[in-house]
């Protein structure tokens, strides 16, 4: 009988000496290509431009206040709208900070380009959606819209939910008009002028 340490013979009739039994040999096989570049990035394909749907419809209202509801609580949405919470910037600084978030997060991430002409097509294009939807669904993703907003809101200024006010078109342009009217008073035409001759002789003095 042969030894195996001599011989072995597998079931194909392959040989194998005692020094491969000793020291097996582990083939590693290396892909060609990796699945990732080493700095992936997507906007390196030049040719791509983004295209905002033909049209919206109710299918695709549900799934956007789906969605921005699900980053707004959960996503890096949220993340960055409770780090900006954080900050002592000014409100109106904050205020536009928290809108590039929508802007980038939502209406980017559709096709629209996130800018003011973006939110004011997606703004079209939802209204013309609703107008042709029933009633029962117009009230669900208009409450969706209004409960997604108040929570960005709270969450960019540390607001408790229950504090924001719901109002209606009528009310809201009446707090409008509250507002412009407040700033033509007299009196804080002169702050105004008055903080900005401040800026321009700081900014005379730090340049001489």
């Amino acid at each position: 009988m042969f030894s195996i340490a001599k011989k072995v013979s597998t079931h194909i009739g392959a040989k194998i000496t005692p020094r491969l039994l000793r020291q097996p040999r582990i083939v590693c096989f290396k892909p060609d290509r990796a699945f990732l570049s080493s700095t992936p990035s997507l906007d390196d394909d030049d040719d791509f431009k983004p295209q905002s749907p033909k049209e919206i419809t109710i299918e695709i209202a549900e799934g956007i206040a789906d969605t921005t509801q699900f980053y707004m609580r959960y996503g890096l949405s949220r993340q960055r709208l409770e780090f900006l919470a954080q900050s002592e910037q000014p409100v109106l600084h904050k205020w536009q900070k928290m809108m590039e978030v929508f802007l980038m997060h939502v209406i980017g991430s559709i096709g629209y380009t996130a800018n003011e002409q973006g939110l004011s097509k997606y703004a079209q294009d939802l209204q013309s959606c609703l107008q042709n939807a029933d009633p029962d669904v117009q009230m669900v993703l208009t409450d969706i819209r209004r409960d997604t907003w108040r929570e960005m809101v709270a969450t960019a200024f540390s607001l408790d939910v229950v504090d924001i006010p719901s109002l209606g078109i009528v009310d809201a342009r009446n707090h409008m008009h509250k507002v412009a009217s407040k700033m033509m008073e007299p009196s804080v035409l002169l702050e105004i002028q008055t903080q900005t001759s401040k800026i321009s002789r700081e900014c005379t003095t730090a340049v001489v």
